[in-house]
């Protein structure tokens, strides 16, 4: 299994944005929409587990890592907007 890469992010969220919020969640995670931490990206938001375990080679279920282990991957890689943002309450 390869770390994910910016590469692989901004293809996840394309695969996002191209077969639609149900799909991907099918896909990539239980198919349910996050209950609390979204990727903020280009004036969106993604579901930010789904996103990191379909940036994975080969892709990962989002029940093998946890919300904090993809939030610290994300800001690896330079992806630091998140909702809701990290100093609200």
């Amino acid at each position: 299994m390869s770390i994910p890469s910016q590469h692989s992010i901004l293809q996840a969220i394309e695969e996002f944005k191209r077969v639609k919020e149900g799909e991907f969640l099918k896909r990539h995670s239980s198919g349910a929409r996050p209950r609390k931490v979204y990727l903020n990206y280009g004036g969106e938001r993604f579901p930010l587990k789904a996103i990191w375990a379909a940036a994975h080679q080969p892709p990962v279920h989002t029940r093998i890592f946890t919300t904090n282990v993809a939030k610290a991957g994300f800001r690896k890689l330079g992806f630091r907007d998140f909702w809701p943002p990290e100093n609200s309450n």
